[in-house]
């Protein structure tokens, strides 16, 4: 009884590692370059935002620009 009791807990603990295996795995070849991707974009559109505020700042200060637009 014993011997199968361990072999039921090996088996379980050999099924959670390929479990994990598979996640460690989608998380290496999907998850991570896909949001590596994202914080691609998310840092261009930062510097995108930071030139336009930049260029607001300089038409106001110029007076180009009223403060509600600003």
């Amino acid at each position: 009884m014993e011997d199968f009791q361990e072999n039921q807990n090996l088996l379980l603990a050999m099924s959670n590692l390929e479990s994990i295996k598979s996640k460690k795995r989608n998380i290496t070849e999907e998850t991570l370059p896909r949001q590596e991707e994202v914080l691609i974009q998310d840092k261009v559109r930062l510097g995108e935002a930071e030139r336009e505020l930049q260029r607001q700042k300089t038409l106001f200060e110029q007076g180009a620009v009223p403060a509600v637009d600003y």
